[in-house]
């Protein structure tokens, strides 16, 4: 037997009776060691009607890493259709599906407890019934199969993440059955306009393309993503790296560019300062609002120069906040109100008062000959919430006069302070009510005062435990969403009160499954239009609309625009990659062109090389596969 399936234009063999005689004997030894290797030391038996050209059987890939609730697709060559396929282990890797007519085999592997490697066998239907095998080494060591994602931005109709906005991803690692704690989980931005905030740096910084994180003791890995200001819509892609096992999964999700017709949001769009004392009223009281909808840049104005100062003047990315700092020279009950205008001249507003309160303060400054307190650092926090932070407070007293320090919080509702030998100590409220993102408490001297701003750790409206914040049930951020058919889409619900259930109307088109607390995931079945119905524990609900698109074939583009080739001997040729989902991975079919014939991947670019000797003429086989198991037989014809 000297052909195989590579073999598909056998009109460009330019000596066959030369060829057939110099790897025949070659080609009956591979045959044998495929039939010793399949039958345990048996004899070779030839296949089909004498004298006819019978490639081997043959079995892509050979062997492959596969992890549960990830498809892995084998592709048969060779032999006599049909085949036939049974697995070592039919509780981890079922066989549910027959071979297709293409030759190809998708499973569906279970998570094993441990490492464990499965065989598949597959037999062809010739008289001798020869078969080849191939293993999956299933990994106990997996990323959960769904990623959330929460927008940090509420009130919008933005499908995932609005342009210029931001959120937190999260992931779950497990091992063995267990919340993964202190693994490294490498985040990437693979496919789409957003990077990730480094750890320490502000929204307003540049994003970076690949971060590492740590899991907690939950096992979840999170990063806070942001998506490209004025990024048009788009299906983008996340690439998350289980560092200690490496394992890969890529989740889509969205990006949505703001439409015009979306109203600006600030979060708070109200705060009100009250002082402790009726002669002043709050010095340095420091707020964050943060803008969503309308489209980014935004404008920030101010009615009242003398009340505050606030910056930036100018918000570039939605999910950014302007920061309001009280003067304490004017004070105002009914508020001063900041007007915030998109670049579409759409304009919001919010306010922000400053009042006096019941008692009698000390002196301000150095009026009574003693300075103010000396608070170091003159800042705390971020804190979280039942966390505390603490300072040095130092007084100077050239005077001899009777001097008690003491701390009193401006928000006793979230944080708390007191001075014990010299030490400040502000701790936040595990329950805290929700307000600005930052707390003043002022230090005194019975004669004079210094105030500190503790800064608040979380989001908008910054709340603790039960006063996080409910209310309507939101589906990041959207009525809406669209997924591939065969692709994830990771979901997280806002407002409402855990817990949750999701319910697809139709499973034939999509299907849903919970992957947390307050996270779903899509998966998309086939083309068509389906309704996920999400209901609390109160019995609110909210409908997403789902629409499943139909997911793109793999191809090649070259000028011949098809899946034959022809390569010259001691030359290479470039292909383009189109399609599928990257990244992309090619192989030689088992074949005598083998040992002529490489194939190598760049991005979505294929090239292949056949070598200048010894001479071969006829056709090799290039198998493109996709991170989904798709394939593309490509055929190689060599003149």
């Amino acid at each position: 037997m000297t052909s195989t399936t590579s073999f598909s234009n056998t009109g460009n063999i330019g000596s066959t009776g030369k060829w057939i005689k110099r790897v025949s004997a070659a080609a009956l030894l591979g045959a044998v060691a495929v039939l010793i290797g399949a039958c345990g030391g048996g004899g070779a038996s030839t296949t089909g009607a004498p004298g006819a050209s019978t490639a081997t059987l043959a079995v892509l890939p050979t062997t492959t890493a596969a992890y549960g609730n990830t498809s892995v697709t084998f592709t048969l060559s060779g032999g006599k259709p049909p085949y036939t396929a049974s697995s070592s282990n039919s509780s981890l890797i079922p066989i549910s599906t027959p071979v297709g007519n293409d030759g190809k085999l998708t499973v569906s592997p279970k998570t094993p407890a441990i490492d464990t490697d499965v065989t598949l066998t597959f037999r062809d239907s010739s008289t001798a019934a020869t078969s080849v095998t191939a293993t999956a080494n299933l990994k106990a060591s997996t990323l959960s199969s769904s990623l959330t994602i929460t927008p940090s931005a509420s009130g919008t109709q933005c499908v995932g993440i609005c342009s210029g906005g931001n959120g937190i991803a999260s992931v779950q690692a497990v091992v063995a059955g267990v919340p993964g704690q202190g693994r490294s989980v490498r985040f990437d931005a693979f496919q789409g306009d957003f990077g990730f905030v480094a750890p320490g740096a502000s929204l307003s910084d540049p994003t970076v393309a690949t971060i590492t994180v740590t899991t907690d003791n939950q096992g979840f890995a999170r990063v806070v993503i942001r998506a490209k200001n004025a990024a048009p819509s788009q299906s983008a892609i996340i690439q998350l790296v289980d560092v200690p096992s490496g394992e890969v999964r890529r989740f889509v999700f969205s990006i949505s560019q703001v439409s015009s017709s979306t109203e600006i949001v600030i979060n708070p769009a109200r705060f009100d300062w009250t002082s402790p004392f009726r002669d002043a009223c709050v010095i340095s009281g420091i707020t964050n609002h943060y803008i969503s909808g309308g489209i980014p840049p935004y404008t920030v104005s101010n009615t009242s120069p003398d009340f505050a100062t606030f910056s930036p003047a100018i918000v570039l990315t939605e999910g950014g906040a302007v920061t309001v700092i009280t003067k304490g020279f004017v004070c105002s009950s009914t508020g001063v109100s900041f007007v915030v205008r998109d670049s579409t001249s759409r304009t919001a507003s919010f306010i922000v008062s400053n009042t006096i309160g019941p008692s009698t303060g000390p002196s301000v400054g150095s009026a009574s000959g003693i300075q103010p307190p000396t608070v170091t650092p003159n800042a705390l926090g971020p804190i979280a919430c039942g966390a505390s932070g603490s300072a040095f407070v130092d007084q100077a007293n050239p005077t001899g006069a009777a001097l008690t320090l003491s701390a009193t919080s401006l928000e006793p509702n979230r944080v708390t302070a007191l001075i014990t030998n010299g030490q400040l100590t502000a701790t936040r409220a595990s329950n805290g009510v929700g307000g600005g993102s930052s707390v003043l408490v002022r230090v005194s001297n019975s004669l004079s005062f210094t105030d500190v701003a503790v800064a608040l750790s979380g989001i908008a409206p910054f709340g603790c435990g039960a006063n996080a914040g409910a209310g309507t049930i939101t589906v990041s951020g959207s009525a809406s969403v669209t997924v591939a058919a065969g692709t994830l889409s990771p979901q997280s619900i806002a407002g409402g009160t855990a817990p949750y259930t999701v319910v697809s109307s139709n499973t034939a088109i999509a299907t849903v499954a919970s992957s947390g607390a307050s996270a779903f995931t899509i998966t998309g079945v086939t083309a068509g239009t389906t309704f996920v119905t999400i209901t609390d524990a109160t019995g609110a609900s909210t409908i997403l609309v789902v629409t499943v698109s139909t997911a793109t074939a793999l191809s090649i583009t070259s000028s011949a625009s098809t899946t034959a080739q022809s390569v010259t001997a001691g030359t290479s040729a470039n292909f383009g990659i189109t399609g599928g989902a990257a990244p992309f991975s090619a192989a030689i079919t088992a074949n005598p062109f083998a040992r002529i014939l490489t194939a190598t991947i760049s991005g979505n670019v294929l090239t292949v090389s056949v070598s200048a000797g010894p001479p071969l003429a006829g056709a090799g086989t290039v198998v493109v596969t996709d991170s989904l198991g798709a394939t593309l037989a490509i055929t190689i014809n060599i003149p």
